[in-house]
């Protein structure tokens, strides 16, 4: 670590366990708790340099501490929450070793949600050219395909985290990227999305963009507890399809059977809460419904796995209502399996699962 702040010549702030430079946080020792609090307090006054330290210190609780470091951040003003989410998302997602010491951290933050070849590439054309934020986001956004770093051409759509920009906090987010794609290849600006099963907001955030590409289109959409005002209060199995007229293209991400149990609500018209059997009843007959009202279907759906079980809700589905056009391996962008189910796996001699499939009806 020390080598790092060296070859970088970064002015740095010895604090305790803490080596604090411009571009990110540094360890001298493993903190203890009362430490980690008194940095979080003192990082409220620190200005500049807190984007990128509160963001790799957010990184580094979760890791050790998980649920309980959000009493951390708890003094924190309720204000200043989006901006926490922000600092981390960027500094998640941005290497140390690619922080550029001559670039500000809002520079840092155009580049964040592309591949690290492209964040590197961008950074140092930046720096070189002396662009201002303003001038590097419109770059990026130029004719070069390098701007598409989001944009998926076989049918394995791997993306190595979730683009932060778009909805809002929610245990059922997928990265925006998928939406992103699903808009390039199935609808056109103006076009009417439906999103039912809404959760952040993510698809109303990707078709509210500019970007022509996968932005600029109508969005309608709804949830059993909405936590933005945009999303209409609906129940789907109580009350059916919502009458949203005839729309490009529904997007389903519905909760997953028992991995989502009483997560969302304790509604049992949740269909995480349901039986199986009706589970895959009612999802297959909100597909039906969604089918008759729009041009595609898309639905996305993690296999249920309990040790060496799997619950196979995608062959399920097919089953039921026939071979879609179109079907897409999403790996999970986050590790959904600890160091304990690693070993059971081991031992028990068999696969862990790592992906959902994305199934695209065609009516």
């Amino acid at each position: 670590m020390n080598e790092l702040v060296k070859r970088n010549e970064i002015p740095a702030l010895s604090m305790g366990a803490f080596i604090v430079t411009r571009i990110g946080l540094q360890l001298q020792r493993e903190p203890e708790w009362e430490e980690w609090q008194a940095f979080f307090d003192g990082m409220q006054k620190l200005g500049d340099f807190r984007q990128w330290n509160i963001g790799d210190a957010l990184t580094m609780v979760d890791t050790k501490y998980g649920e309980t470091a959000s009493q951390l951040t708890a003094d924190y003003p309720e204000v200043e929450y989006d901006a926490l989410r922000q600092y981390r998302w960027v500094a998640e997602n941005i290497e140390y070793v690619f922080r550029n010491t001559n670039l500000s951290w809002t520079h840092h933050y155009q580049v964040a949600a592309l591949e690290p070849s492209e964040q590197r590439k961008w950074l140092e054309k930046a720096e070189r050219k002396g662009w201002s934020v303003r001038e590097l986001r419109q770059a990026i956004k130029g004719g070069d395909d390098s701007s598409r770093a989001w944009l998926r051409v076989y049918n394995v759509w791997n993306f190595g985290f979730r683009d932060e920009r778009y909805g809002i906090g929610h245990p059922g987010n997928i990265p925006a990227q998928i939406l992103m794609n699903l808009n390039y290849y199935y609808t056109e600006p103006g076009d009417l999305v439906v999103d039912l099963f809404a959760g952040g907001g993510v698809t109303l955030d990707v078709c509210d963009s500019k970007d022509p590409d996968f932005g600029n289109r109508k969005c309608k959409a709804y949830d059993i507890e909405p936590v933005r005002r945009d999303i209409q209060k609906w129940d789907m199995v109580a009350q059916g399809l919502p009458d949203f007229g005839r729309a490009k293209m529904v997007f389903l991400d519905p909760p997953y059977w028992r991995q989502k149990q009483g997560e969302y609500s304790s509604h049992e018209t949740n269909l995480a809460n349901m039986s199986l059997e009706r589970f895959h009843q009612e999802l297959a007959a909100i597909v039906g419904w969604c089918r008759k009202r729009a041009k595609y279907t898309a639905l996305i759906m993690g296999t249920t796995q309990e040790n060496d079980k799997f619950v196979d809700h995608t062959g399920e589905l097919i089953e039921r209502l026939g071979t879609p056009q179109a079907r897409i391996i999403v790996p999970y962008t986050t590790q959904q399996y600890g160091g304990a189910h690693v070993n059971r796996a081991k031992a028990g001699k068999y696969m862990l699962n790592l992906y959902r499939d994305l199934m695209i009806w065609q009516s």
